[in-house]
């Protein structure tokens, strides 16, 4: 009996014990709310503080003007032209009205680029979803620097310029940072796989923790090769993704960054060879400043108009707005500064790239710093960030000017030009009449810009003609 006592008396002790712990979570919770409420609204208020600031710069001047008298893209090519992933040869009018509102809700306008993306293959298509082409590719047109890429090798044979995997390869390149007593920070990671699949993200505390070595590091790249090519987004991917392996810095620079250095992933959308609507992710890890609060990562927007003004997004600041309560003042304003230092040449690497593919719309995801020099993660094809009515009505604007200002070119154009430029990239290609080339060979001139002359490849480099006009005239030769 006494012992059944004993555990009543317990039992109710305990019982007024988490009554009273409830109690004091509740009563500290009240007590908190305040203080959070109020971190919320100063950071609320930061960001409308930032819009008004942005809306008054545009009185201003522009942050980024594009250097494009009309459209910068001239010439469409059919591999990215919308109105062949519809059976009448017409925009379906539906593609203009709406507009996806989640990764992978697959509206018209993503829809039909995805057909278009699946329908062509072996074509230049392939440049925009295999990380290592667009990099060879981008190295040749002056756009990236070499010291961003560590290594790059196809699974059974040397494309466009990139040799077969060999594991010694691999180790070298990573020795070669390790000479330079840099830490292990960098990204390991399928060139083709899509939805961040087979990404190895490696930093020092990661090397230590998890007892990473280099053979360790080549077994991984030698899985991710072996693994069949992804059909995620169609029933067959044979001769879109050549299977490689990509090896980049994880920082926009060759060394970490400093205590307080700052940097962010931006993917902007281009249309018609211009800056669009960009996503900004800040994110914590271990080893780089916490730019948020409490949360992992945070996603900010902005827009980039056709004058090259920069603005929050037409119908964005909503889906914004939470984000924006996460990020501090202080990272938030230096977000606003960075994006317009780096503005300028993001928009040159707009134009160039669009112009180089005939291209009217794509993604541009890179790491931009304040201290460090832009680094392009890739190029992106079908693109699933955020659609805007203003993005929208950029697009539709530009195949309003089909066959006037805007001109359709075949896709074999720039197919024989990258075939030039990257040799062996290209798998078939084709011979093209050069007056079916026209178009694109007179409005792409500016994609060649006269400084690649100096990091064209050795056929290129040893000709008597250095004018971009020159090189153009060996290229559709």
């Amino acid at each position: 009996m006494a012992g059944r006592h004993a555990l009543l008396i317990a039992l109710l002790a305990w019982t007024c014990s988490a009554t009273a712990r409830a109690k004091g979570h509740k009563a500290l919770a009240k007590k908190a709310a305040p203080n959070f409420n109020k971190g919320l609204a100063k950071n609320a208020g930061a960001a409308s503080a930032i819009a008004e600031d942005l809306a008054k710069s545009q009185l201003s001047a522009v942050v980024a003007p594009p250097s494009c008298d009309g459209p910068c893209v001239r010439a469409l090519s059919s591999d990215f032209d919308l109105r062949h992933a519809f059976t009448s040869g017409v925009v379906s009018s539906a593609l203009w009205s709406e507009s996806v509102r989640g990764r992978g809700q697959h509206d018209s306008r993503l829809s039909a680029q995805l057909r278009l993306y699946c329908n062509a293959s072996g074509s230049t298509l392939e440049f925009m979803e295999n990380k290592c082409l667009a990099q060879g590719l981008l190295l040749k047109l002056g756009l990236v620097s070499p010291e961003a890429n560590l290594y790059c090798a196809f699974k059974d044979r040397a494309v466009g310029g990139w040799p077969a995997f060999k594991p010694s390869a691999l180790v070298r390149a990573l020795k070669r940072v390790e000479n330079k007593r840099a830490p292990p920070s960098w990204v390991l990671k399928s060139a083709t796989d899509q939805a961040s699949s087979n990404v190895l993200v490696m930093t020092p505390a990661k090397w230590r923790r998890d007892h990473w070595n280099t053979s360790r590091v080549v077994a991984y790249a030698a899985d991710v090769l072996a693994q069949p090519t992804m059909d995620e987004r169609c029933a067959t991917t044979a001769g879109h993704e050549r299977r490689s392996v990509q090896v980049q810095r994880k920082y926009p620079a060759a060394k970490a960054p400093k205590a307080g250095a700052f940097w962010f992933e931006l993917d902007a959308n281009v249309i018609w060879g211009r800056l669009a609507s960009c996503r900004i992710t800040l994110r914590k890890s271990d080893d780089t400043p916490k730019l948020t609060r409490v949360h992992e990562e945070a996603r900010l927007w902005f827009y980039f108009d056709e004058s090259g003004n920069l603005s929050l997004p037409v119908g964005g600041s909503q889906l914004a707005g939470t984000s924006f309560m996460k990020v501090p003042k202080k990272a938030l304003q230096r977000v606003v500064s960075t994006l317009r230092q780096a503005a300028p040449r993001l928009q040159r690497i707009a134009r160039d790239v669009s112009r180089m593919f005939g291209a009217d719309l794509w993604r541009l995801d890179c790491f931009v710093s304040d201290e460090a020099p832009l680094h392009i993660n890739e190029l992106t094809y079908p693109s699933f960030t955020q659609d805007f009515a203003s993005d929208l009505a950029r697009l539709r604007a530009g195949y309003e000017q089909l066959g006037g200002a805007i001109k359709p070119v075949p896709a074999g154009c720039v197919m024989r030009a990258l075939d030039r430029l990257t040799p062996g990239a290209v798998t078939r290609p084709p011979n093209m009449d050069a007056a079916a080339c026209g178009a694109y060979q007179r409005h792409s001139l500016d994609a060649l810009s006269v400084a690649a002359l100096k990091t064209i490849d050795a056929q290129f480099a040893a000709s008597k003609r250095r004018t971009v006009g020159g090189l153009l005239g060996r290229i559709f030769g």
